[in-house]
């Protein structure tokens, strides 16, 4: 198992610390051995940049990308893998909104790249779509219109799949150079695998782009996934979502109507209850947004009308949004989605559905720190048979609450234990309310507003725990 390998198994487990150690550990035993700037050693730090980058650590992963870099190739495998390692560098870069270093990178790269392969070849073409992105974003639109079009040109004349996200890019700088040109070459086809990869790469550009211009490009590209890919097809269904989204950031209330209109038709014509729901939902917030009153009052009651017609997917419907509340940390309004789940929940008289949604409120509520979760998790518990999913899931975590541990929902239950056990040891009494990890790590809940010194304690403290339960952990799989 590879360096890399073993450092992705402890960040999974829960142990960033210890997998920074196996990656760092790597790239020293390979300095050493074989050069600061040897083909082993510049791996090695391309590994450790991968790690970063999965720990969430862009200023680590950057500096290793860095590193990698200065590798002085000693054969052709080598003089590959450094471009490689310029490539991502320059899009790490971009990431990181580094525009005029990514620039740097790019161009630097492409020189080489032409230098060694020629002008014409893919991997130069490969290049200048990056850098084009690059320069887009920058504002200089001519010069990367330029190179977004011999990078389409030779890819497209080499069959080349990359032709289809520099078509994606291209879409988009066209609409930035001049709004009434069309996106795509008309003489130009795509099979239909390279035209999903093409919408998928648009979807990623967007965050990247004016959100007008951006609306624009989104049209076309709505409009070949029709013609190549037919009318039902997933990907326009995220395009159309992607057009709400961006109309609302544009300000263009006709846009976003027009795209929640079409969705409603498809949800429609699919026999999609809970999509038909949660597009009259959107519908009303968008009229409410705009002020339109009786507007969203009538989308909204067409939403309610799916009560009439199956709860169940009303319910549902409400609880899936909830969820999506609370995992992005809006605990508010997740709480109010909720109480109207359950609410839906109990006009469809049915036991089964009340006590799973009881379940997820109770969940959500202990996962916020919440007194109620107790009453709501036993609720449901009166309501589901013995053995159905969510009676174990309302037993786990009500066990939990009884027993004042983490629900393990977030993490390996033991080592959240030990780490909170460690924790309330150093720090004042009843600062402390829980613990939980994600993917981001430990994340720690107090009970109250720190002040700045137990701030310090508080980070200093949980480095500590992470470093002791990290040291016991390998020297238990190490006895």
């Amino acid at each position: 198992m590879s360096a890399l390998q073993r450092a992705l198994e402890a960040l999974q487990r829960g142990n960033p610390l210890s997998g920074e150690r196996i990656v760092t550990d790597a790239v020293k035993i390979a300095a050493q051995a074989y050069g600061a700037q040897s083909g082993r050693a510049c791996q090695a730090h391309f590994e450790a940049s991968q790690f970063f980058h999965a720990a969430g650590k862009p200023t680590e992963m950057l500096m290793s990308l860095q590193a990698a870099a200065r590798v002085v190739p000693q054969n052709e495998e080598e003089q590959a893998a450094r471009f490689g390692y310029l490539f991502q560098l320059g899009a790490a870069l971009d990431r990181q909104g580094q525009l005029s270093a990514a620039e740097q990178v790019l161009r630097a790269l492409v020189s080489e790249l032409s230098e060694t392969y020629g002008e014409l070849g893919q991997a130069v073409a490969t290049g200048n779509t990056a850098l084009a992105g690059v320069l887009y974003e920058q504002g200089e639109i001519e010069e990367a219109l330029a190179l977004v079009d011999g990078a389409v040109q030779t890819l497209a004349s080499l069959g080349d799949a990359g032709v289809a996200p520099a078509l994606a890019l291209r879409a988009f700088v066209v609409k930035a150079y001049s709004p009434v040109e069309p996106s795509f070459p008309e003489e130009m086809e795509l099979p239909p695998e390279l035209v999903e990869t093409l919408a998928e790469a648009a979807l990623e550009r967007v965050p990247q782009s004016a959100p007008p211009l951006a609306l624009l490009a989104l049209s076309d590209i709505e409009a070949l996934v029709c013609e190549s890919l037919g009318d039902t097809h997933r990907l326009r269904g995220a395009l159309l979502a992607q057009t709400v989204r961006t109309a609302a950031e544009a300000g263009d209330d006709d846009a976003q109507m027009r795209a929640l209109g079409v969705l409603d038709k498809l949800a429609k014509g699919a026999g999609d209850l809970l999509g038909q729901a949660d597009i009259q939902i959107a519908l009303g917030e968008a009229h409410a947004a705009q002020g339109r009153k009786a507007e969203a009052i009538a989308a909204f009651e067409r939403a309610a009308e799916f009560a009439a017609k199956g709860p169940r997917v009303l319910a549902l419907g409400l609880a899936r949004h909830a969820q999506y509340r609370a995992a992005i940390g809006d605990d508010a309004e997740s709480r109010e989605l909720m109480e109207r789940s359950v609410e839906a929940t109990r006009d469809s008289k049915e036991q089964e559905l009340i006590g799973s949604c009881l379940t997820t409120q109770g969940v959500l509520l202990q996962h916020a720190g919440d007194d109620e979760a107790a009453g709501k998790l036993e609720a449901a518990l009166d309501l589901l048979t013995l053995g159905h999913p969510d009676a174990d899931i309302a037993t786990e975590h009500l066990e939990a609450l009884e027993e004042g541990r983490p629900c393990g929902c977030f993490g390996d239950t033991a080592l959240l234990q030990a780490v909170a056990t460690a924790l309330e040891a150093r720090l004042p009494a009843g600062l402390l309310r829980s613990v939980a990890q994600d993917q981001d790590g430990f994340r720690v809940d107090l009970a109250r507003e720190p002040s700045a010194e137990e701030h310090q304690l508080v980070e200093r403290a949980l480095n500590e725990v992470l470093q002791e339960v990290t040291a016991a952990a390998e020297d238990a799989s190490g006895s």
